[in-house]
């Protein structure tokens, strides 16, 4: 059985960040599922995402960094 984390936020080249949910399914499986995706309605980065990072006090408020700004999200 592995151990650690299993929501992890990943940012794309195309200024898209997602939250995703690692699970085991099976023995040597595992599946990916998009929890929610953060600027697909605006409010993207308009190039690549080159930093990201959670905020260590409140772990539902990330920061984002790209195209010479940075952007703070809410996974809510």
């Amino acid at each position: 059985m592995e151990a650690g984390a299993s929501k992890y936020l990943a940012a794309t080249e195309e200024g898209y960040t997602f939250l995703v949910n690692k699970k085991q399914t099976g023995q040597n499986s595992t599946k990916i599922e998009i929890l929610n995706k953060y600027g697909m309605n605006g409010g993207k980065h308009h190039g690549p995402i080159y930093a990201l990072e959670r905020n260590p006090s409140i772990s539902k408020y990330f920061l984002t960094v790209g195209d010479w700004t940075a952007k703070v999200w809410s996974e809510e």
